[in-house]
């Protein structure tokens, strides 16, 4: 007989603000038609990243030298996330990706209804 010790940990739930102007239902984003309805839908997201990196970034110059050294390089990981997500967007306009990624949100969506029948999947 073996056993295999797993580690466990407690994540805490994070509930989510909504977002004027973007998207976040997985039922919603799994019904996107075209590339332009995922533009309608998620377009705003990487101009409000921008806009809460440059707000970030302005409040650099009261850190200490090191800690705005950590700072800069977590705005420039930012600034990469931000870049990723105007290429996946801009990626939807291709039909097959935007049914993989419709195919994903449907997918996630069911498993949240799964482990919470009360709720509805964001």
């Amino acid at each position: 007989m073996r056993t295999a010790w797993l580690p466990e940990a407690y994540v805490p739930r994070i509930e989510v603000g909504q977002v004027d102007g973007v998207e976040r239902g997985m039922e919603a984003l799994g019904a996107l038609t075209d590339g332009a309805a995922a533009r309608a839908a998620l377009g705003r997201l990487p101009e409000l990243y921008q806009a809460w990196i440059d707000m970030r970034a302005q409040g650099l110059g009261d850190l200490a030298p090191f800690r705005r050294e950590v700072a800069v390089a977590l705005l420039n990981d930012a600034r990469r996330a931000l870049q990723r997500m105007q290429d996946g967007i801009a990626l939807l306009d291709d039909p097959n990706v935007l049914d993989a990624f419709r195919i994903m949100n449907r997918a996630i969506a069911a498993a949240a209804r799964k482990r919470r029948p009360d709720e509805t999947p964001t």
